[in-house]
């Protein structure tokens, strides 16, 4: 995806993106060829990848609990960044116990 792009997409000034983009490839997350544009690396698409599981996992305690699905979207992307990669794992690890004993009765 080029720059342009990104930058459009997120209506913000090309020399923000283009200073982010610098950012995250010097993190390690992808690799930025300028005037060329971006691709994730393995890390940042395992990041990613996790990214949308807590997501996902957070938003479907909220519709657990009563809010439609666009609620617990808006809900969760208010305060998302806050949770961590270990509370989300003890989410999901909870779960699935539980759902498993429902499934055996």
């Amino acid at each position: 995806m080029k720059t342009t792009e990104i930058s459009s997409c997120l209506q913000v000034d090309p020399s923000t993106t283009s200073k982010t983009l610098n950012e995250l490839a010097n993190a390690g997350y992808l690799n930025h060829i300028p005037y060329r544009g971006v691709d994730l690396t393995d890390l940042g698409k395992a990041y990613a990848e996790f990214l949308v599981r807590r997501h996902r996992i957070l938003s479907l305690l909220f519709t657990h609990y009563g809010l439609s699905t666009e609620e617990a979207c808006a809900e969760v992307s208010r305060f998302e960044a806050f949770v961590s990669r270990d509370a989300v794992n003890k989410f999901a690890t909870q779960w699935a116990i539980q759902w498993s004993v429902y499934a055996e009765k």
